[in-house]
């Protein structure tokens, strides 16, 4: 069997596939593996979470998962609003002497934040269902001690040899079980599973159904940059902003990390965040940014980190976004299998865009493989 994608979709499900004794093969383009959850490692020992960051309370695959893998989570609890600022109209203030019109513009910039599309992009019934999914109380609770991608660091080590990393497909043969690889050589297989997002499936199964390709994903980067003393804290407040300008968000992604200096991380969402991430000057106007809120910051600043998820050519985006009434009829397609080929991802699962929802899908996939009577 083949798994094209090493990020958490395509490595649990090769786990429980070698769990039920079949033979996998994960091909992972990038010379890692996790996919979307990339964590970074600072000198002095501190995290930032390049990419998937926040783990909800009800997410009992992430959490069951760490356990086995013998992972500590922090917990943390959401900042007040009296150490939260509002950045809008030329103007920051806390949250809590915030206008009525500066707390319509943080609501708008939230949205963004949660889908990296505007609320016009985004199907009314999607928002119901993601909402519906997350209750306010155990939302973000939790991170991984010492970096969210051990999941899948970890999941890869136990598979061993089975995981080739700086692998890339360049076409899928669904009728044949045929996988073409960069090098020319082709892999054959009664079961394929592609556990990748969708913009970078297209590009190797020229019959991918065309349902799958009309699906949007969110777009942005997100931005970290280590601050060599936690400067927020001299004003009583958490490094949280939420801002009418393009970068969008900030926070400190360091709050249940020890040290003297902290990580602030802005999230670029949605289509001025992405356009902001491209411009050559970005990171040093966002340190600028922060240095607004926190005078001294700038001088500060240490390693900085840019990553932009719209234009990595193996995610081509952040996650899904489903616009109104195509979630249900598309996630029904991706339900199906296609010859030999399975989908899994977060895409395919109800809680799209989690950490959790790609972990469903990889054991979902396996399930029904080992249970295939063919």
């Amino acid at each position: 069997m083949i798994v094209i994608g090493g990020g958490l979709a395509g490595l649990c499900c090769a786990t429980d596939l070698v769990a039920g004794g079949a033979d996998v093969t994960v091909l992972e383009a990038r010379d890692r593996v996790g996919g979307r959850v990339f964590s970074h490692r600072f000198a002095d020992g501190q995290v930032c979470e390049r990419g998937a960051e926040f783990i909800d309370g009800q997410h009992t695959e992430v959490l069951q998962l760490a356990a086995s893998l013998g992972l500590t989570l922090t917990t943390r609890a959401a900042p007040s609003d009296d150490i939260v600022l509002i950045d809008a109209f030329g103007r920051f203030g806390t949250a809590a002497q915030a206008s009525v019109m500066q707390q319509r513009v943080a609501a708008g910039r939230s949205f963004r934040t949660e889908f990296m599309l505007p609320p016009d992009e985004v199907g009314a019934d999607f928002v119901q269902h993601v909402e519906a999914l997350r209750p306010d109380h155990l939302r973000e609770m939790h991170r991984i001690v010492g970096g969210n991608d051990q999941l899948a660091t970890r999941l890869a080590a136990q598979l061993g040899d089975r995981v080739r990393t700086s692998v890339a497909v360049t076409d899928l043969d669904a009728d044949l079980g045929a996988v073409t690889l960069a090098d020319g050589s082709v892999l054959h297989a009664r079961h394929v599973v592609a556990a990748l997002p969708l913009g970078p499936l297209s590009r190797i199964w020229p019959s991918m159904p065309s349902a799958l390709g009309a699906v949007a994903y969110g777009i942005g980067a997100k931005f970290s940059v280590q601050i060599r003393r936690r400067i927020w804290q001299d004003h009583e407040l958490s490094g949280s902003v939420l801002s009418d300008r393009a970068w969008g968000e900030m926070w400190e992604t360091t709050d249940d990390q020890p040290g003297d200096a902290g990580v602030l991380t802005f999230l670029l969402s949605s289509h001025d965040g992405a356009a902001f991430a491209t411009l050559p000057d970005a990171p040093r106007r966002m340190v600028a940014e922060a240095d607004r809120f926190f005078p001294g910051a700038a001088d500060l600043a240490g390693e900085q980190l840019l990553t932009d998820w719209t234009n990595d050519v193996h995610s081509i985006g952040a996650y899904v976004a489903f616009t109104e009434g195509q979630q249900a009829p598309v996630q029904r397609v991706m339900a199906e299998r296609f010859a030999t080929v399975w989908l899994a991802g977060e895409h395919t699962d109800d809680h799209t865009g989690f950490m959790e929802g790609a972990l469903r899908s990889g054991r979902r996939v396996a399930a029904r493989i080992l249970g295939d009577p063919e």
